[in-house]
This record gives structure tokens, C-alpha cells and sequence, in this order.
């Protein structure tokens, strides 16, 4: 009996252990929602404090007439808010602007041309019997070239925006392209002085991307 229980067990199919489940990260966009809730609603409460001086009580004691008002009021602010975005970028010395972004785009051309001599400069290599040199060919863009060529493009687009929806949204996908690649190159940087060049790329993004925002209320 003992020798058939060995073999029985002998014979059995180990078990299959379930895989381990890892705990779900929690994602940057549903910060980013969060983070968006807490605002309205700390807007919110803003809005109820300052109504409810004007009712001369507090919002758990107003009646339908009174939160109606409140409502009145809050899309008051609301199309104020509006308003004033819109007045800010009419208002905005887009002449002055556009130079800047000419002036910006040469810079970036210049440093671009840079970048494409040392690339495109044939090294001399000794590979022929008769000792002839041998021309390597140029090697790939960089991402930190790629990056300022997408700057440079969304600056073209952006000169354009004032009065364009479509322009203003294609410098605004150049310019989250050029951040990728800046990211990207930042991390390749072998030195303080490239990473110090790369991060002022970097922040030059976020500042377009800024301005396409200002450009967008303007086209709502």
C-alpha cells in the first residue's frame, strides 16, 4: 500500500500557481483629473461664499429662488472670465510678438546649421590599398536636432496663428514633438553644459505651448 501511495503521488500533476497580480499604478491623468475636481470645487465654494453675503446667509439655508440667483451669478463669472481672456489677447502686441519669433527661429537656424556641419563633416578614413581616404557617410539627426527642427516648425506655425484654428493646433503638436525629443536627448546628454542647453529648449516649449493656449481662447 505505501509503494502505491508513492506512486500515485509520483504521478500527480503539480499544481499551477496563479500568477502574482501587481497593484495597479495609479496614472498621471487621474491626478491631473483630481487635481481638476479640487479646483472647481474650490472655485466653487469661493462663489457661494461670496454670494452668500449677498443673500445674508449661508448656502444650507437658501431656497430654489435663492440658488437660482446663485447660478445667475455663477455664469456671470463664468462669461467675465471668458471675456477677459479674450480682451487680453486682442489686446496683445502681436507685431511685437511675431519678431520675437522671427529672431527666435534664425537662432534656432543657426544652431541647426551647426549641428548639420559637424554631422554632415566627412571624417577621413584610410580604407583603400592605395591609401586613398575613404568618405564616411554623414550619420543620423540627433534627437536634439529633431527637437529643434519641431521648435523651429511651430515657431512657423505659430507667426500664422492669430487668425487660424488649424495653424494654431499644428504649432502646438510641433511643440509637444519638440519636447519629446528634448526629453529624449536629455537623457542621451553626456555633460552639464549640453543638459543646461537641452533644458532651455525644454522650457522654451512650455512657454509656445503656453502662447498656443492664450491663441485657443481666442478662436472659441
Amino acid at each position: 500500500m505505501a509503494d502505491d501511495d508513492e506512486k500515485q503521488r509520483k504521478y500527480e500533476k503539480p499544481k499551477k500557481r496563479s500568477p502574482l497580480k501587481e497593484p495597479k499604478r495609479r496614472g498621471r491623468k487621474g491626478f491631473i483629473v483630481k487635481l481638476a475636481v479640487v479646483g472647481i470645487l474650490a472655485v466653487l465654494s469661493l462663489w457661494m461664499g461670496m454670494h452668500s453675503q449677498t443673500e445674508g446667509k449661508g448656502p444650507w439655508d437658501w431656497d430654489a429662488a435663492a440658488w437660482g440667483r446663485f447660478l445667475t451669478f455663477a455664469q456671470k463669472e463664468v462669461d467675465t472670465a471668458k471675456n477677459n481672456a479674450v480682451k487680453a489677447v486682442k489686446e496683445f502686441d502681436w507685431d511685437t510678438f511675431k519678431q520675437k519669433l522671427t529672431q527666435e527661429t534664425d537662432k534656432i537656424e543657426k544652431r541647426l546649421a551647426e549641428l548639420r556641419s559637424k554631422r554632415k563633416a566627412a571624417p577621413k578614413k584610410t580604407g583603400e590599398a592605395d591609401g586613398t581616404p575613404a568618405a564616411i557617410p554623414p550619420s543620423k539627426p540627433t534627437e536634439f536636432e529633431l527637437g529643434l527642427q519641431e521648435l523651429q516648425e511651430g515657431n512657423k506655425h505659430l507667426r500664422k496663428a492669430k487668425d487660424s484654428e488649424p495653424e494654431r493646433k499644428q504649432a502646438e503638436a510641433k511643440f509637444r514633438a519638440a519636447e519629446k525629443h528634448f526629453a529624449t536627448a536629455f537623457e542621451q546628454a553626456k555633460t552639464d553644459s549640453e543638459k543646461n542647453e537641452i533644458d532651455g529648449y525644454r522650457a522654451r516649449c512650455g512657454t509656445r505651448l503656453n502662447d498656443c493656449a492664450r491663441m485657443g481662447k481666442l478662436h472659441r
